[in-house]
């Protein structure tokens, strides 16, 4: 069997990718015949010269790879089903065919685009045989759009590390904040730069990611520090040097973030809002999930873990006895299987 796998890559940066290139890592390391098209593109997907150009290049991709012996997984979020699933609809065998929809913005897309995009989104998520969702809410939700469609749970994955931090914070008066992700306005940023400036708070804020909604100049006039983006499978190098993960996101295409699997399997204690699909894998007792989407719950959650080293202690290790669910290596079974 060939495989034919669609979807975004580098130098694209998001969980999307990172878990693209994770799946080919290991199909090359153990030996799959497959084929890949990089549905990844400079800005919105339009109707702009570029991505017509990249639409058309698509086609002919499935034209030309086109076997009834092939399994054609389709990874992509909400919006990309109703632009890519039809041309492997027209052309391929539905029994040959998987979709994974990245992140937990599913239904926020569906109620808010045009009747027609979702009238294309209902009837491709019934024709594909497998249908493969990151949350269980996003499940419960779309299932009462289309009732009697069975989806499948296909959680994020993180390689996990052979071992967790272990150095709690060792400086009480200095906590280490990390963010690590898209700098976008909905991704809590602003918060984090309004932390920075409250006076004598003992903590340090450090930014990691692409720049998007903010700039250089703009950060600078803050107390925080910028890093560019890392590789992901170097998050340890990164995590080791920080005492907690802030993820303070509301942004509709949440769903197990990646930064929040991988901080709580390196000994990271997370502290994020209660959003989307972030409250199935954090909750009071694996980390510090926030229903206040205020700047004072922040800073108070972020002073509480600063002074209580014992609840720090437990976050830490029930976060790490969770995670080792999410292991990668068989997640991407579930997929290829």
């Amino acid at each position: 069997m060939r495989y034919i796998i669609i979807g975004p890559f580098p130098p694209k940066i998001g969980g999307d990718s990172r878990h693209m290139m994770d799946t080919v890592d290991y199909m090359r390391k153990f030996n799959y015949d497959f084929e890949c098209f990089n549905i990844s593109r400079p800005g919105k997907f339009n109707f702009h010269l570029e991505s017509i150009k990249i639409y058309l290049k698509y086609i002919f991709f499935i034209l030309k790879t086109y076997s009834s012996k092939n399994l054609v997984i389709l990874n992509c979020n909400e919006g990309g089903v109703v632009k890519l699933a039809w041309p492997l609809l027209i052309f391929y065998n539905r029994k040959n065919l998987k979709l994974r929809i990245f992140g937990g913005g599913l239904m926020n897309y569906y109620n808010n685009t045009f009747l027609l995009n979702q009238f294309c989104l209902k009837i491709a998520l019934r024709l594909f045989p497998k249908v493969f969702l990151q949350t269980r809410s996003v499940i419960s939700e779309i299932s009462q759009v289309i009732p009697g469609k069975e989806f499948i749970h296909l959680p994020a994955s993180i390689h996990m590390p052979l071992f967790c931090k272990d150095v709690v914070y060792q400086n009480k008066s200095k906590l280490r904040v990390l963010y690590a992700g898209h700098l976008w306005k909905s991704k809590g940023i602003d918060f984090i730069l309004n932390l920075s400036m409250i006076e004598n708070s003992g903590m340090t804020f450090d930014l990691h990611g692409p720049l998007d909604d903010y700039s250089i100049d703009i950060l600078s006039e803050y107390n925080v520090t910028y890093h560019k983006p890392y590789n992901h499978k170097m998050c340890y190098d990164v995590f080791v040097n920080y005492d907690v993960l802030l993820f303070p996101s509301t942004a509709r295409c949440e769903g197990y973030p990646g930064v929040i699997l991988e901080a709580m399997a390196l000994g990271l204690p997370v502290i994020a809002f209660n959003w989307n699909g972030i409250n199935e894998i954090l909750d009071g007792n694996k980390g510090v999930l926030l229903d206040d989407f205020t700047l004072d719950s922040i800073y108070n959650s972020l002073k509480e873990l600063q002074a209580d080293l014992g609840k720090y202690r437990t976050i830490v290790k029930n976060a790490h006895n969770f995670v080792q669910k999410f292991r990668f290596e068989e997640i991407v079974k579930i997929l290829l299987e």
